[in-house]
C-alpha cells in the first residue's frame, strides 16, 4: 500500500540574481512546507534555477534545476551594490533576501546578502566590495557597511564571518562597519520584524564592535556550526535585551563619513 505524503511544497518567493551587466545569472526559490491535513505552515526549503546559454535565446521560460558556475561569487542586488559603493552611497547587509526587499521597500537603501543563508559568504562575494571601490572617483569618501544580524547566535557569528571576511578580502577598514540588530525583544527577531512592528533605521540597535568579536569567538568555543542549518538558538541572553547606546541614523548618505 503506498503511503499518502503528508507535507507538500507551495511556491512563495522568488529571488533573481543578476551578474554587473543586470543580466539574470540565476534564481533562488523560497518554498513553503506545508502539511496537507491541518494546512499550516511548516515549514521553508529553497532550490536553484538557471538557463543555459541557448534556452535564454531559444526558450525564454525554460529553467533548468540547480545553479550556475560562478553562482557563489554574485551577491543579491549586485549591480545596485557596485553602483552604490562606487558612489561612496551607504549600504546595509541583510540576512536573506526578504529582509532585503522589505529594507530596500520601506528605507530606499542600498541592500545585499548572499544566498547560502547560514552557510556564510564566500570569498568571491567579499571580493566585489574591494572591485566596486576601484571602480569610485580618486578620493571619494568611502562608504559605511551596516550589518543587519537576526538576534539569535548564529546571526551574531554569521555577522562577525561575514565583517572578517569584508576585512580581509573586501580590504574594507573595521572603522567602516557598524553591526546592528532589531529593536525587537524576540529571539530571532530580523530587520522584517523590525520594520512590521512600525519601527525605523535610526530604531535599530548598534552593538559594539568589539563585543561582538568577543561573543562570536564564546559561541563558536562551543561548536555552533554555521552551516548546521537548524543549530540551537541563543536564549534571551544580556546583549538581546540589553538598550546599546548609539542608533543607526540614516543611510544612503551623499558623502558618508570615512574612517580611513
Amino acid at each position: 500500500m503506498k503511503r499518502k505524503k503528508t507535507l507538500r511544497l507551495v511556491r512563495d518567493r522568488e529571488y533573481f540574481y543578476h551578474d554587473l551587466s543586470g543580466s539574470v545569472v540565476f534564481k533562488k526559490v523560497r518554498w513553503k512546507v506545508v502539511n496537507r491535513k491541518s494546512r499550516l505552515v511548516v515549514g521553508k526549503t529553497f532550490s536553484y534555477f538557471h538557463q543555459s546559454t541557448m534556452s535564454r535565446s531559444a526558450a525564454p521560460h525554460l529553467w533548468l534545476a540547480g545553479k550556475p558556475d560562478g553562482a557563489d561569487d554574485i551577491l543579491y542586488r549586485l549591480p545596485d551594490l557596485v553602483k552604490s559603493i562606487s558612489d561612496g552611497y551607504d549600504v546595509l547587509i541583510c540576512e536573506g533576501e526578504k529582509d532585503c526587499d522589505s529594507a530596500s521597500a520601506a528605507w530606499n537603501v542600498t541592500v545585499t546578502t548572499h544566498h547560502g543563508g547560514s552557510g556564510g559568504w564566500s570569498i568571491g562575494q567579499a571580493g566585489w566590495f574591494r572591485k566596486a571601490e576601484r571602480l569610485g572617483l580618486m578620493g571619494a569618501k568611502k562608504s559605511r557597511i551596516y550589518i543587519a544580524m537576526d538576534r539569535d547566535k548564529v546571526g551574531l557569528l554569521l555577522a562577525w564571518e561575514t565583517y572578517q571576511l569584508l576585512v580581509r578580502v573586501g580590504r574594507v577598514s573595521p572603522g567602516r562597519v557598524v553591526f546592528m540588530h532589531s529593536a525587537v525583544r524576540e529571539r530571532g527577531a530580523d530587520v522584517s520584524d523590525h520594520i512590521n512592528c512600525g519601527l525605523g533605521p535610526r530604531d535599530l540597535v548598534v552593538m559594539d564592535r568589539g563585543r561582538v568579536g568577543r561573543l562570536a569567538r564564546r559561541y563558536a568555543s562551543t561548536k555552533l556550526k554555521i552551516g548546521s542549518g537548524s543549530g540551537p538558538w541563543a536564549p534571551a541572553e544580556d546583549w538581546l535585551l540589553r538598550v546599546n547606546s548609539g542608533s543607526v541614523g540614516e543611510f544612503v548618505l551623499v558623502e558618508p563619513e570615512s574612517d580611513g
